[in-house]
């Protein structure tokens, strides 16, 4: 049972949390609001490719032929976001701020696992203000979601490696996670055949 003084330290650390959470939602949403893009390179290729995916053409490139060029993980995650809020990369950006925040409140819960409360609002508050995570929520990147899902991959698997822990499920948990991140991330063949 907590004493009453613990439960004030557990309250005060919790409203830190949410202030930091709110900075990175803020900081993020500033930031994506401010600063328009426009996709280039290989982040125009994961929306053309999602565009494929969803206008029944399928996973090919720009002659309109299949491709396994690139992992296809994130265009399907992109895909997805265009199917329900309809193809404006602004529905990708915000979503992605939500993925930033998502990747500061894990790096928050793992370093709560490993270290104390005070170091894991240190991590967290870094995460919540390191500039290129910022900067990256604003671009149709892999990275926006490799982050969470890596972090997710993380903080189950320390669950499941408890003593007394149910363990199964947050291993369980871990697998699909880890199976889920080598779809943005796959080896990309670049056209090249696979060894034998």
């Amino acid at each position: 049972m907590l004493s009453d003084n613990s439960r004030v330290n557990v309250k005060s650390y919790n409203r830190l949390l949410g202030v930091i959470l709110l900075i990175a939602l803020i900081a993020r949403l500033s930031w994506v609001l401010a600063v328009p893009t426009q996709p280039i390179s290989d982040f125009k290729e994961y929306d053309r490719l999602a565009v494929g995916l969803l206008s029944g053409k399928g996973y090919v490139n720009i002659n309109s032929q299949p491709t396994a060029y690139r992992a296809p993980g994130y265009s399907f995650f992109v895909a997805g976001i265009y199917s329900i809020f309809g193809q404006h990369n602004i529905a990708i950006r915000l979503t992605q701020v939500m993925l930033g925040v998502l990747t500061c409140w894990l790096t928050y819960s793992i370093a709560t696992e490993l270290f104390d409360r005070r170091v894991a609002l240190l991590a967290a508050f870094l995460i919540a203000i390191f500039p290129s995570l910022i900067a990256w929520t604003n671009i149709l990147a892999t990275e926006n979601l490799f982050f969470p899902i890596s972090l997710g991959i993380i903080i189950s698997f320390i669950k499941g490696a408890k003593p007394l822990a149910i363990r199964w499920p947050w291993l369980a948990l871990s697998g699909f996670l880890a199976g889920i991140a080598v779809l943005p991330f796959a080896p990309e063949t670049k056209g090249q055949p696979l060894p034998e």
